[in-house]
């Protein structure tokens, strides 16, 4: 069985993980640049949407459990749980400055500074290099068994 490169890329279920990471930084952003507010507000505690990514990743780690389980094995499950975990980790990076400033006065200058951009862009480097390593590793895993 012959296996491209593309072939490589869609089989990899890190690459899912990427594209909701990418999709939850971006979403975040523009929502945020327009105007929107994503914490939600609750008898007076604010929940930052990096709990949302929280909850996003402890929900897709535990069910990717049941994936194994023969009975739950479907490849889009397999890749919809990838997606979901990218998607919480996105949302949890994209809180970087609140997450390293401790909660302190966080205001809108700080989500927008050099810091949170620097440390997001360092983070989304690691995962897109990540991406690469793995995909190359399925690549050449295929073209081995040839």
């Amino acid at each position: 069985m012959r296996i491209g490169l593309r072939q490589s890329i869609l089989k990899n279920t890190f690459f899912y993980v990427v594209i909701g990471f990418f999709s939850a930084v971006i979403i975040a952003r523009a929502y945020i640049y327009f105007g929107g507010d994503l914490n939600l507000t609750l008898s007076g505690v604010t929940l930052h949407h990096f709990f949302y990514g929280i909850v996003l990743v402890i929900f897709s780690g535990l069910a990717s459990f049941f994936y194994y389980e023969e009975k739950f094995r479907m490849p889009r499950l397999k890749y919809f749980l990838a997606w979901l975990f990218g998607l919480g980790v996105g949302f949890i990076t994209d809180e970087t400055s609140f997450l390293i400033t401790a909660g302190q006065v966080y205001t809108l200058n700080q989500y927008n500074s050099i810091q949170n951009a620097i440390a997001e862009a360092i983070i989304m480097a690691v995962i897109l290099f990540m991406l690469i390593l793995s995909t190359l590793r399925i690549y050449m895993s295929a073209k081995r068994h040839r």
